[in-house]
């Protein structure tokens, strides 16, 4: 299901979201990512996919519909992703909330970004193994 995290991960992001042509229905080109002058089955998009992939084609719509209504109640005047990043705190954390842990040792962290006037908060947490 690494479709399903990627798109999950692209939409709850700040700023624009990218999702290539037929991301949303579990299109790949294989690992080529310079396929604009290929006329084969790289570059085409296999419209069957759609059928075959409805599952991820839903997650994604409600993902896209879920992010327009969060961006709505986040903050009526839109906050720009400039702004977020330059009017923000970080909280960084390991195993404890709020005891960042950067050993070698550590086997994960988190961080927590908080708009200056907490209408928005994004946390992340990662396992790198």
């Amino acid at each position: 299901m690494p479709a399903l995290h990627s798109a999950s991960a692209s939409q709850r992001l700040i700023g624009t979201p990218m999702l290539a042509m037929g991301d949303e229905i579990g299109r790949s080109q294989q690992g080529n990512n310079n396929a604009y002058a290929q006329d084969n089955p790289i570059s085409w998009l296999d419209w069957t996919l759609l059928q075959r992939n409805a599952y991820l084609h839903r997650f994604v719509r409600e993902l896209i519909a879920y992010r327009r209504r969060r961006d709505v109640v986040i903050n009526e005047r839109r906050l720009s992703l400039c702004n977020l990043v330059q009017h923000h705190q970080v909280s960084w954390h390991g195993v404890e909330p709020n005891q960042s842990d950067w050993s070698e040792s550590s086997g994960s962290f988190a961080v927590t970004i908080t708009s200056i006037d907490h209408q928005f908060r994004w946390h992340a947490m990662v396992k790198p193994w």
